[in-house]
C-alpha cells in the first residue's frame, strides 16, 4: 500500500498534547499521510456522465455447486459496446461499491475482490478501475458513517479505547483529488456527530473517561466534562442498547446527558450532573436487538422517558397477525425534570410488543424542540411518468415501457437514465438469460441488454456510478450521487 508520511508529531509532543488541557481546550494530534492516487485516463465527453454497473451472482441447483461473482458495466455514451465483463471471480461473497465518482475510470470503493479465490477477508476501501476493471492498492480499512463533500472524504476509522473495554473510532478525512488522509488522533467512544465539523464523545485525557466536543477541521477538542458517578462500561452495562452519552439541545446547547444501566444522568450548561431516573423498570416482550431505555430531551431541561408498567398483557386483536407472536406489556412515558428528579407528569397507558414506545404529548415539548414533521417530497417535473392502473413507464412524449411484476428500477443520479431489470430472473432448461433495459428519459432510446448464463440460479444487482474527468470541480464531490430516488418510482417499492 502506497502510505507515505508527509507529517508527524514526535511521540512526546504527542503525549504532551493530552496533558497539556488549557482551560477547557485541547489540541489534538493529526497524523497525515498521502496516498497514491492511480492516473486515469482522458474521457470522452460528455463528463460527467453516468455508467451502469451490474452484478451477476451465478449458482448451481445446490449448495456444493460452484458459485461465480462477475461484475458488468454498459456506458449509455457508447450504447454500441453492450455489456462489458469488468471482473469475475469464485464464491457469492466478491463484493463492490462506490463511495467516490470514478475519477478518469478510477474511484475508491468498499467491498472485497479476488479473481483467484472466494475472498477471506473482511470488507476493505480501495481503488478501483471500473472502466477498465482493474483492482488497485488498498487505502484502508471499510470506513464507518462515510461523508463525501469538496473537502473530501470523512469517516470513522475503528479502533478501542485504551484501558477500557470501549470500542472507539478516529476521525479520518481524505482528500481523493489530492491524495491525502488525515487522521484525528483522538479515539471517541459513543460518538455522536452534532454537524459536518464537530463530533461528541468520550475521550481518555490524563489517565480518566471525559466527554468532548472534537472540532475536526480546527483539531481542537473542547472538554465537557467527566462521567457521572454510576456510569457504567459495557463490562457491566452492554445489555442496555442506549449507553452512551448525547447532547442536549442543538450541539449541546443546553448540556449533555447519559444513559446507563436503564438509568439517565443530566449535565446542564455550566453546571454539575444530576441523577435524573434510576434502575427503570423495561420489558422487551421478545428477543434480538437488545432492550433500552428510551429517553428524549424536551428542552427546559426536561426528559420524557418511558417505562414499563404490566409486564404482559393480553395481545389486542389490532395488532398486525405476524406481530402477535411478540407478545404484549404496557408501558406510560414520565416527563421528567433533568436537575431535580421531580416526575411531572405520565402519559396514558399504551401496549405495545418488542420495546416500549415513548408517547409524548405535545404540549411536553420545550418552545423550539418540538421535532418537524415529515417533510412532503418537492414536486417537480420527472422525465418519468408512472401509470399504476397498466403498470406503465411513459417519457420522452410518446416513448413507453411496461413495468411487468417482479421487475425493478434505478434512475441515474441526473434523473436522465432510467434502468429496469429483474433482480431473480427465471431459468428455461438449466440456463439464464438476464434482461436488462436503459430507457433515456430525454431522447426516448431504450437500449436492450442481455447476459446469457450457463446457470440455473442468477441474482442481478444493478447501481449507477458517476464517470467523471480526473481532476474535476470539487463541488462534484459534495453534489455526488450515483443513483437517486424519485417520487414517480414510489408506487413500484423500489
Amino acid at each position: 500500500m502506497a502510505l507515505h508520511p508527509i507529517t508527524a508529531r514526535s511521540f512526546l509532543a504527542f503525549c504532551l498534547s493530552w496533558l497539556s488541557v488549557a482551560g477547557e481546550t485541547i489540541e489534538v494530534p493529526v497524523t497525515t499521510l498521502k496516498i497514491a492516487r492511480p492516473a486515469g485516463r482522458a474521457l470522452e465527453e460528455p463528463v460527467p456522465r453516468p455508467l451502469l454497473m451490474v452484478r451477476v451472482e451465478e449458482r448451481g441447483e445446490t449448495f456444493d455447486d460452484p458459485m461465480v461473482t462477475s461484475y458488468w458495466t454498459f456506458d449509455p455514451a457508447s450504447p454500441g459496446e453492450g455489456l462489458r465483463k469488468k471482473f469475475s471471480g469464485p464464491g457469492n461473497d466478491q463484493y463492490l461499491r462506490f463511495i467516490t465518482p470514478l475519477f478518469g475510470g478510477w474511484g475508491l470503493a468498499c467491498g472485497r475482490l479476488d479473481s483467484g479465490k472466494e475472498p477471506a477477508d473482511g470488507n476493505s476501501m480501495f481503488w478501483f478501475d471500473l472502466v477498465n476493471g482493474r483492482v488497485g492498492e488498498k487505502v484502508g480499512g471499510h470506513p464507518s458513517q462515510a461523508r463525501l463533500d469538496e473537502q473530501g472524504l470523512t469517516y470513522e476509522r475503528h479502533g478501542s479505547l485504551e484501558g477500557t473495554a470501549l470500542s472507539a473510532s478516529r476521525v479520518v478525512r481524505l482528500d481523493p483529488l489530492d491524495g491525502t488522509m488525515r487522521t484525528t488522533e483522538m479515539p471517541l467512544a459513543y460518538s455522536r456527530w452534532l454537524d459536518h465539523e464537530e463530533v461528541m464523545g468520550v475521550a481518555r485525557i490524563d489517565g480518566s473517561l471525559k466527554i468532548v466536543r472534537l472540532h475536526v477541521g480546527r483539531s481542537r477538542a473542547e472538554v465537557i466534562g467527566g462521567l457521572p458517578e454510576g456510569f457504567d462500561t459495557p463490562s457491566k452495562a452492554g445489555y442496555d442498547g442506549a449507553t452512551g452519552v448525547y447532547p442536549a439541545g442543538g450541539k449541546t446547547a443546553d448540556g449533555v446527558y447519559a444513559i446507563s444501566g436503564f438509568g439517565l444522568w443530566f449535565l446542564p450548561e455550566g453546571g454539575e450532573w444530576h441523577r435524573v431516573a434510576k434502575d427503570v423498570h423495561i420489558v422487551k416482550t421478545f428477543g434480538g436487538v437488545a432492550p433500552q431505555l428510551p429517553v428524549r430531551y424536551l428542552g427546559n431541561g426536561r426528559f420524557a422517558v418511558a417505562r414499563t408498567t404490566r409486564d404482559e398483557v393480553p395481545v389486542p386483536d389490532d395488532f398486525a397477525e405476524d406481530e402477535q407472536v411478540f407478545g404484549a406489556a404496557e408501558a406510560v412515558t414520565m416527563l421528567i425534570d433533568g436537575r431535580s428528579g421531580e416526575r411531572i407528569a405520565e402519559s396514558a397507558p399504551v401496549v405495545y410488543n418488542h420495546n416500549p414506545p415513548l408517547e409524548i404529548p405535545g404540549e411536553w415539548w420545550a418552545p423550539g424542540y418540538e421535532p418537524a414533521g415529515p417533510v412532503p417530497p418537492k414536486e417537480r417535473a420527472s422525465r418519468f411518468q408512472w401509470e399504476g392502473e397498466t403498470r406503465t413507464i411513459r417519457f420522452a412524449g410518446d416513448r413507453s415501457l411496461k413495468l411487468e411484476e417482479g421487475r425493478k428500477c434505478a434512475l441515474s443520479g441526473d434523473g436522465r437514465l432510467l434502468l429496469v431489470y429483474e433482480d431473480f430472473p427465471k431459468s428455461v432448461g438449466g440456463k439464464t438469460t438476464v434482461t436488462l433495459q436503459v430507457a433515456d428519459g430525454e431522447s426516448g432510446e431504450v437500449h436492450r441488454l442481455s447476459i446469457a448464463s450457463e446457470f440455473p440460479d442468477v441474482m442481478v444487482e444493478a447501481s449507477w456510478q458517476v464517470l467523471c474527468a480526473e481532476h474535476p470541480d470539487p463541488q462534484l464531490l459534495r453534489g455526488f450521487r450515483a443513483e437517486r430516488s424519485d417520487p414517480f418510482r414510489e408506487p413500484w417499492g423500489n
